[in-house]
């Protein structure tokens, strides 16, 4: 029954504007972003022989991130390092690096962090993420503090997003005792990840 300021012709304006409110009222669902291997960085630091602090880093990176900064408890992210991919600029020591002493390549293929508690951090476009790292068979909670670098849309079409982090963990506490006295147990990693929507047809 239509009550008196709703008439036959008002009708379907009505409906139109009610179905318009609901949609404008609903959340807009997280973006499904695919890290970019070829624009993100995975690097670490270790402390040589109480001298010097040496660099490396590794090549392969992949996985995921869910993001929506309006709705922070939707946000995820996986990402995946390979072990293997390891690179210190001298291929002998990388295969003692990719061995038992160290990563433990062939047994433990992949460094995992998957991180699903996202909160707003003290400073602008940061970020406290909760997650867990899963190294040599170990996994461990780790909570890093991430800055959105920026967005950006390259090529035309494809959305994109950047982050990076700097945090560090103590090697033994994965099971990795190798060169204590000449390697320092504190590898700090920084990690800057791009991020990007597939492209819309």
């Amino acid at each position: 029954m239509m009550t008196p300021w709703m008439t036959r012709r008002s009708a379907p304006l009505v409906a139109v504007a009610l179905a318009l409110a609901l949609v404008l009222a609903t959340p807009l669902a997280a973006e499904d972003y695919e890290i970019d291997a070829v624009h993100s960085s995975v690097v670490f630091k270790i402390v040589h022989a109480n001298t010097s602090e040496f660099f490396g880093r590794f090549n392969d990176v992949s996985g995921g991130l869910t993001f929506d900064e309006k709705n922070l408890k939707e946000c995820r992210i996986r990402a995946v390092v390979r072990t293997a991919s390891v690179d210190t600029n001298s291929g002998d020591r990388d295969q003692h690096v990719r061995s038992e002493d160290f990563l433990s390549a062939e047994a433990h293929p992949e460094i995992v962090f998957e991180g699903t508690g996202f909160k707003k951090g003290k400073e602008k476009d940061s970020y406290s993420v909760k997650g867990k790292l899963s190294f040599r068979g170990v996994t461990k909670d780790l909570e890093v503090t991430v800055k959105k670098v920026g967005t950006g849309e390259f090529p035309p079409g494809v959305k994109r997003i950047g982050f990076s982090c700097t945090f560090t963990v103590k090697r033994t506490e994965f099971g990795n005792n190798t060169m204590t006295n000449m390697l320092s147990d504190e590898v700090e990693i920084t990690v800057g990840i791009e991020a990007k929507l597939p492209k819309k047809e």
